[in-house]
């Protein structure tokens, strides 16, 4: 796998580069004015200086002004010092970063390797800084491709003006370095998504390979608006899932665009792997295209950018035995995973990329058939804050309880108390008759009585048994509301390492850490009940235990027994339940002793 710097010329100090654009961010200067000077510094001739200030269209400051480039600097270089100085919030508000060259030449390595040597037509529908082109482009050079077919078959698009005068100054930079000063890439301004370029027939490309802006739904500046909406719908013939990343979308695109036996391979957020709302897309691609690859990594690839990343490496045609696996930061093969029961389930995948233990699920009812599961939003949340109070021992008032809070079987405050509407408490409580909103009102009502109470955004399952009901669950904390089997039986089943496998198994990616377990009231209303309910009686004792250790060797002692316990009703093998105990111990968070 090729990492290294453009073809002839020396790797790059990461140090050095990074100071290097620290310095050129500081100019005071527009942005395509510094770009001109970065690129006239970059040409290797007058004649290619004065074809790079044409493409950007606008005329250089003084390149006395740049600090001399840094060792080794390539064509991509130009792009990566767009990308900084376009961060911010114009930055977020695109959901545009910049790939690193690393990542970008491993991921095309993992599009075009298997493809043989050749001429290859290729597409990038978010262009960006042309990272990837330039990645292509040294890949193919290094097969014997003749340089002018290589930049022939480079194609790219994207919205943003300026970011596609600066990739057709990038490839223009590549080649002039091989001779070809008149030569010029395949690069417009538009929406790929809505609009199609020219010469961008379906199945014509051999691969599409990119970085796709991310743009979640939950915020104003990124949110879709209908019209978009419904222009993205007729264009991609699928209704889109109100809450999908756009980036998933430009998966719809490239399954459009690639050809028989060629490759799609786009940077996406994890999410997408288990997301529901992700759902609709993974199954359209799976009626088209092959799962052939998957990138993972828990590493920060985009710096300010907090969003863990990963790469489906999907086929058109051909034959997949075995998922080929590559993980790090820069990309790197590092195994095979077998393929998923359903070609629309990546998350299985990914669960064994992270070396999640596979359970299988026992068929019959679920806990939402014998509790009502509940949770709260923001109505929810902020309707509680008038009420909230210090616990002064008023027996009116129920004593509030987030998901800092709980701990595997165990209510505990912690040394820095509680944190609950931008405010910190030592143990918060709220007086019923000074919550006036009508969804915070129901919200009291609806948890009163025995309980389990599950937190979120932990390494594994965290609940608490509510045995008196007085204990008033903050959004996100999930409510189980118990039916037909006891509040100590669901929660030792929430509680169990079987329990985490299955719900960390099956929602790779959307937790906000890479390991954390994201607690939805609907997945654990799915969560399958153990076949044997009789050996739960074997987790009364483990549990009282666990709630009342005042030492980690205590607690930890029950919880073993308690895994071994909910392994019986499950009725995993010794072998198997040993295994997965194991997995599950160290994930457990540190102990706790400070109590209410």
């Amino acid at each position: 796998m090729d990492t290294e710097a453009s073809v002839g010329e020396e790797p790059v100090s990461h140090i050095d580069r990074q100071a290097w654009l620290d310095a050129v961010a500081a100019i005071d200067a527009p942005a395509p004015v510094v770009l001109a000077a970065v690129g006239r510094e970059l040409a290797r001739s007058a004649a290619v200086a004065e074809r790079i200030g044409h493409l950007l269209d606008t005329e250089p400051i003084a390149t006395s002004l740049l600090p001399p480039l840094p060792v080794g600097s390539g064509p991509a270089l130009l792009g990566q010092v767009h990308e900084v100085l376009a961060a911010g919030v114009d930055q977020r508000a695109r959901g545009a970063w910049y790939t690193p060259e690393p990542v970008a030449r491993a991921l095309v390595d993992a599009a075009l390797g298997a493809l043989g040597p050749g001429p290859r037509r290729v597409c990038d529908p978010a262009v960006g800084g042309g990272v990837f082109l330039v990645a292509v482009a040294d890949h193919q050079e290094a097969r014997g491709v003749d340089p002018a077919d290589v930049v022939t078959g480079l194609h790219g698009a994207d919205i943003d003006p300026l970011a596609v005068r600066v990739a057709r100054a990038v490839v223009a930079l590549w080649a002039a370095g091989r001779g070809l000063e008149a030569v010029t890439a395949q690069i417009v301004c538009t929406d790929t998504l809505v609009d199609r370029p020219p010469g961008w027939a379906r199945a014509s490309f051999d691969a599409v390979v990119g970085n796709p802006p991310f743009l979640g739904q939950l915020a104003a500046d990124t949110a879709r608006t209908r019209d978009r909406a419904e222009a993205l719908a007729e264009r991609l013939g699928l209704d889109i899932p109100a809450y999908v990343d756009d980036s998933a979308l430009f998966l719809l695109l490239g399954a459009d665009l690639v050809a028989n036996g060629g490759h799609l391979v786009l940077i996406q957020p994890q999410s997408v792997l288990a997301s529901r709302d992700a759902g609709p897309i993974r199954a359209a691609l799976a009626r088209r295209l092959n799962l052939a690859g998957l990138w993972m990594t828990s590493e920060e690839v985009f710096g300010t950018a907090a969003v863990r990343v990963c790469a489906p490496i999907l086929s058109r045609g051909g034959d997949v035995t075995r998922i080929e696996v590559w993980t790090g930061n820069p990309p790197s093969r590092s195994g095979t995973a077998p393929l998923p029961s359903d070609p629309s389930q990546w998350v299985e995948v990914a669960a064994c990329v992270e070396g999640i233990p596979s359970v299988e699920a026992p068929t019959g009812p679920t806990v939402g058939a014998v509790s009502r599961v509940v949770a709260g939003f923001r109505d929810e949340y902020y309707g509680l804050v008038p009420g909230a109070r210090e616990d002064t021992g008023h027996p009116g008032y129920r004593r509030l309880v987030t998901s800092g809070q709980i701990d595997p079987g165990r209510l505990v405050i912690g040394h820095r108390g509680v944190r609950f509407a931008k405010q910190k408490w030592r143990c918060p409580v709220v007086d019923p008759d000074r919550v006036t909103d009508p969804r915070a009102r129901a919200w009291l009502e609806t948890t009163w009585g025995p309980k389990v109470l599950v937190a979120s955004q932990t390494r594994v399952i965290e609940a608490v048994v509510d045995p008196v009901g007085d204990l008033l669950p903050s959004t996100p904390v999930v409510a189980i509301m118990p039916d037909t089997w006891t509040a100590h039986e669901l929660a030792a089943v929430v509680s169990s390492p079987w329990a985490t496998a299955w719900l960390v198994g099956g929602s790779v990616g959307t937790g906000m850490t890479h390991d954390a377990v994201r607690v939805s009231a609907g997945r654990l209303a799915e969560l399958p009940l153990p076949r044997d309910r009789g050996a739960l009686a074997g987790t009364h004792d483990p549990l009282a235990r666990i709630n009342r250790a005042t030492t980690e060797h205590e607690w930890r002692t029950a919880l073993l027994d308690l895994a071994e316990a909910t392994n019986r009703a499950y009725d995993l093998e010794a072998g198997e339940g040993e295994a997965l105990t194991q997995w599950w111990m160290a994930r457990l968070p540190a102990f706790r002793s400070d109590r209410p």
